[in-house]
C-alpha cells in the first residue's frame, strides 16, 4: 500500500487481483486475502492491526469485515488531521474579533 492511497482504492485493487488469480484456477481463502492486507498497510494502521488481531478470529474474518474496520480507522485519522487546521482558523478568527493586529500597549492599567 502507498503512503496516500486509501483504504477502498487499495482492497479493491487487492480483490482484483485475487479474483484475476481465482479466474485462472487457483483456491484463494478469505484468511489469506485478510493476512496480505494486513501485512502490507502502512504504519499509520498499527494500532488497529494489532486490535483486530487481538480482538477477532482472522481465520473467520471476511475481507469486508477487515475492510471495514480499516475504513472507520482510516476516517478518524483524516478527522484527527483536519482538526489542528480547524482549530487554527477559529483561532484567528477570533482574535480578529478583538481588533485584529492592533497594538494592546497602554490599553491596560500601568
Amino acid at each position: 500500500m502507498r503512503e496516500f492511497e486509501c483504504i477502498s482504492d487499495y482492497c479493491s485493487k487487492v480483490k482484483a487481483g485475487v479474483n484475476q488469480l481465482i479466474r485462472y484456477g487457483e483456491d484463494i481463502e478469505d484468511v489469506r486475502v485478510v493476512e496480505k492486507i494486513i501485512r502490507t498497510l502502512t504504519p499509520k494502521f498499527d494500532l488497529v492491526v494489532c486490535t483486530i488481531e487481538e480482538s477477532k478470529d482472522l481465520d473467520s474474518m471476511m475481507v469486508e469485515q477487515l475492510e471495514g474496520s480499516l475504513q472507520d480507522h482510516e476516517k478518524k485519522i483524516n478527522r484527527r488531521q483536519e482538526m489542528p487546521l480547524e482549530q487554527f482558523l477559529k483561532t484567528q478568527t477570533s482574535f480578529k474579533d478583538y481588533g485584529g493586529e492592533k497594538s494592546y500597549r497602554g490599553n491596560g492599567r500601568g
